[in-house]
């Protein structure tokens, strides 16, 4: 089996899996997936509970494989029997990446990125909140993106940055349908919508940037007026958990305190701002122009 070099969030992993949507690397690596045999009792061990979080060994299992993270370097997994490759490549990296990069000290948001210089923005919200949509208009605007599904946020002397995962996103198949894009080729993802990892064909940057802002949509009553507001203090630190990768009731289960830890430090270097949008209306471009200006 051969090995693969990409780049992808500030590091360097090296994939016995063929990730093809990923940037390609040449220096040596830091991370790893490698595909291992389980033993009876390890498998025993990893799935008394779908998901353990530990400051040097995690774990989740699930219909298509079992996973260990250890010591914020190593992503060891076993395929189900017939498991689908696509389903395996889309774990390792949400959940296997989140896991390890908790290891490092850093936080895996779920979220979307774009980068205008050095200074970046954050867009989060529930799922049909927008935040496709409010991407696709930075992008038009001349913003690059940097993560289309999670990014990887954490602090170097005192500076909140954000560092990139790779060159494509996942668009829904009505937005492929409209924007009549063949699929022939393309990685098909189900997760709470069927979905398509479309290549990014714009300029894209490894380096890592400032976090600048961290936006987060919701949708209100299709009666309603938008609505913005900076968060502060307490309400600004939950709003940072809401938004992670990996759900509050795991992240928190028995009390973790290295999460909270490093909630509370990043919480207290970013703004966050709150944006309500009436549902069912196109208010993409006024969005675009409230984060803006509070940039």
């Amino acid at each position: 089996m051969g090995k693969y070099l990409y780049r992808i969030y500030g590091a360097i992993l090296e994939s016995d899996i063929e990730i093809p949507y990923l940037v390609k690397a040449e220096d040596a690596a830091d991370i790893f997936f490698e595909r291992k045999v389980f033993s009876g009792e390890e498998k025993k061990a990893l799935t008394r509970e779908y998901v353990v979080l530990g400051k040097d060994h995690s774990s989740f299992y699930n219909d298509e494989l079992i996973c260990a993270v250890e010591g914020g370097e190593r992503v060891l997994y076993e395929p189900a029997p017939g498991a689908d490759p696509d389903r395996i490549r889309s774990f390792l990296l949400g959940y296997g990446l989140a896991m390890l990069f908790l290891q490092r000290g850093k936080l895996a948001i779920h979220c979307s990125g774009v980068r205008m210089g050095d200074k970046a923005v954050l867009i989060s919200g529930r799922s049909g909140a927008g935040k496709s949509t409010l991407t696709r208009q930075f992008l038009e605007h001349g913003y690059k993106l940097m993560a289309d599904d999670m990014i990887v946020a954490g602090l170097e002397n005192g500076m909140a940055l954000v560092y990139p995962a790779f060159p494509a996103a996942k668009l829904c198949t009505d937005v492929i349908e409209q924007k009549g894009i063949d699929t022939q080729g393309l990685m098909h993802i189900t997760e709470n919508k069927d979905k398509y990892i479309v290549p990014y064909e714009d300029e894209f940057s490894c380096e890592p940037a400032e976090l600048g802002l961290l936006c987060i949509i919701a949708v209100l009553s299709p009666e309603a007026e938008v609505e913005m507001m900076e968060l502060r203090g307490a309400e600004k630190l939950k709003m940072l958990i809401d938004s992670l990768f990996i759900e509050r009731s795991i992240m928190f289960s028995g009390n973790n305190p290295v999460t909270v830890a490093l909630a509370a430090e990043l919480a207290s270097k970013i703004r966050v701002i709150l944006i309500g949008r009436p549902d069912k209306k196109n208010t993409a471009s006024q969005l675009f122009e409230i984060v803006e200006k509070a940039l």
